[in-house]
């Protein structure tokens, strides 16, 4: 009995050690459009093939695990949803998808995840705040380009990122109206 607690008070300390902070954003889905494309985009350029393998949670009870792609999500019904995006993934390009630009409403977190790209990561988000206290790992990344293009109501302070190893940053505030 006692190896057998031992043996689980070990994996308890070893699932803790390994535990990821997710990416958490809220999403706001109509009557009139009850789906959710999530942008999580292989970073191909970076890594020349895709790592992602991330899980996300749609906030209504659907959980999808060993994503590698983009992912849809139909809702059934309309709402502010919490999604939260844990794993591997190497890139968010909302600009990807401007069906949902308008959808998103807040990051509340940002995370453990190491990002490799943050092109057009929030672009065309219109409608969204950054609630987040933390700060993205941005330690891979080198293009921020357009990162919050067409962010219009998006006005919070990013001054302690750090951005040593950004070489692009062209447009990233393209739009942003209210920064």
């Amino acid at each position: 009995m006692k190896k057998l607690y031992t043996s689980i008070v070990l994996f308890l300390i070893a699932f803790c050690a390994n535990a990821q902070d997710p990416f958490i954003t809220t999403w706001e889905i109509t009557a009139n459009d009850l789906s959710l494309t999530v942008p999580v985009l292989p970073d191909s350029f970076a890594t020349g093939a895709n790592i992602n393998d991330y899980t996300i949670d749609f906030g209504d009870g659907t959980v999808l695990t060993n994503q590698s792609e983009m992912t849809t999500h139909i809702y059934a019904a309309p709402g502010i949803y919490t999604v939260t995006i844990s794993g591997i993934y190497e890139r968010f390009e909302l600009s990807y998808v401007s069906s949902s630009g308008y959808k998103l409403k807040t990051i509340e977190q940002w995370g453990d995840n190491q990002w490799t790209s943050m092109y057009g990561a929030f672009g065309g988000a219109t409608n969204m705040t950054l609630n987040a206290t933390d700060m993205p790992d941005l330690s891979q990344v080198t293009n921020m380009s357009y990162m919050f293009g067409g962010c219009t109501i998006f006005n919070s302070p990013i001054n302690n990122w750090d951005v040593s190893n950004v070489l692009y940053m062209e447009g990233t505030f393209f739009g942003a109206e209210a920064f």
